[in-house]
């Protein structure tokens, strides 16, 4: 009969265990403008970016199972004939094994979708790895590069330098992707010449 605070519920490790969401009960989906539907395939992120509230929201990063997200992905592209999927995960690839047998799943069932979604910048990536991705259909690479300045990139604990970033960028861009980055302009820490460093990073 009242409220009472309790510890926190202890994490879900098998994310697998969940069921997806099959927008059964939303009438007419077909009738919105937009024919993009919504998805997750992990939770949390292996990075701890000193501005991003997931760290807290969500601080073990997990993954589910790369067959589990395909038959998800078959089922509502079967039941919606869907366009495009937007992964809202705060990380795409934060499990590169994982990542890389979910695209080979999508091409082995022919499945002929366009995805896209949170990425960071990671000089582990392999290069083939990027032409397998979108070959599966990963078509937009939403990255929280954030700065161009290596300096202030530090301060914010990124854990790419500017160089790594530009060359991630490339890496997506070569493979036919389309680039989207999320930017933070007036870091605590940033000054006029790491604002001019980002300026030329874009250029």
């Amino acid at each position: 009969g009242r409220w009472q605070q309790t510890s926190d519920r202890d994490l879900i490790k098998d994310l697998d265990s969940i069921p997806w969401p099959t927008f059964d009960e939303i009438k007419n989906l077909q009738e919105y403008p937009v024919p993009d539907l919504p998805l997750m395939g992990s939770r949390g992120c292996i990075s701890r970016c000193i501005f991003c509230n997931d760290r807290i929201r969500t601080p073990l990063y997990r993954t589910r199972s790369a067959v589990h997200q395909v038959d998800e992905l078959q089922y509502l592209k079967e039941r919606y004939d869907t366009d495009f999927f937007i992964y809202n995960d705060p990380l795409m690839n934060g499990h590169l094994r994982v990542l890389e047998e979910k695209a080979d799943e999508i091409i082995r069932r022919k499945l002929e979708i366009k995805y896209g979604g949170n990425m960071m910048v990671r000089p582990d990536m392999p290069e083939p790895l990027f032409a397998k991705l979108r070959k599966s259909g990963l078509t937009v690479a939403i990255m929280g590069v954030e700065t161009g300045s290596t300096t202030t990139a530090k301060a914010m604990r990124k854990r790419h330098t500017r160089e790594e970033a530009a060359s991630f960028i490339r890496s997506c861009k070569n493979a036919g992707m389309r680039v989207e980055l999320n930017l933070i302009v007036g870091f605590p820490t940033e000054t006029e010449k790491h604002f001019e460093e980002t300026l030329s990073f874009l250029e």
